[in-house]
């Protein structure tokens, strides 16, 4: 059963920049959610969906550089995560820009539910304990 996703300390990298970006990662797509349920019309969703799309391209860009910075040696897959989960959003906006249908909608909400527990919940959460314990070190 598809469901909104609420921000909680599971979540929680520890780094602020990046918390925060998630925070508004889940509140796009908690946006995108309720258009979808709420039948607000084509435009709407379309709106929601690519404010999400929008903010994910800002998220993964000052993502990356956060790990260049840190000299993180996971960032090369993290890029290519970042591209293939983008290519797939930007697959599926299409579809729903060429018919948006409960079905389609059930789609685009299932893969991003699922990106987005995953992917704060793996490949970032894997960054912040690389970051927590150099800067450890360095203390």
């Amino acid at each position: 059963m598809l469901k909104s996703i609420q921000w909680n300390e599971s979540l929680a990298t520890g780094i602020e920049e990046i918390d925060n970006d998630h925070k508004k990662l889940i509140s796009f797509y908690n946006d995108f959610f309720a258009a979808c349920l709420s039948s607000m019309g084509q435009e709407v969703v379309n709106t929601t969906l690519n404010n999400l799309i929008e903010y994910t391209k800002y998220h993964f860009q000052h993502e990356e550089e956060l790990m260049k910075k840190e000299n993180y040696p996971g960032l090369a897959e993290q890029k290519s995560e970042h591209e293939k989960l983008l290519q797939t959003t930007l697959e599926l906006q299409d579809k729903v820009r060429q018919g948006f249908s409960e079905n389609v909608s059930n789609n685009v909400l299932v893969f991003l539910n699922n990106w987005l527990e995953t992917h704060l919940m793996s490949l970032d959460a894997d960054f912040a304990k690389f970051v927590h314990k150099s800067h450890e070190s360095i203390e």
